[in-house]
């Protein structure tokens, strides 16, 4: 009887010691899970920052494109008015010359 209660005491031994091995390699999956954890957290913040740093910088310069084209848009009507301007003139000029040279 006691041969057997050794054998169980032992077996108990043994099972505890195994208990502590997985309690401990746990603790160690868990670590390296969080620390898993925070790294694709932290890649994500980076990730997260560097997307706003470039929609805001991509906003910036679609605004100058915007306002440069408008500037443009503006100078190019300007002239053709000029132009247009310069044009009727001598038209009428002309118009004068031929009405000056039939009289």
């Amino acid at each position: 009887m006691t041969l057997k209660v050794k054998d169980l005491q032992q077996k108990i031994e043994d099972l505890e010691s195994e208990k502590n091995k997985l309690l401990k390699q746990r603790e160690s999956l868990e670590k390296d899970k969080d620390s898993q954890i925070k790294a694709l957290q932290d890649a994500l913040d980076d990730a997260l920052e560097s997307k706003i740093k470039l929609q805001t910088k991509y906003e910036k310069e679609l605004r100058e494109l915007q306002d440069s084209n408008s500037n443009l848009v503006d100078d190019f009507e300007w002239k053709l008015r000029q132009i247009e301007s310069t044009c009727r003139k001598k038209l009428q000029d002309k118009d004068r010359q031929v009405s000056i040279s039939a009289a």
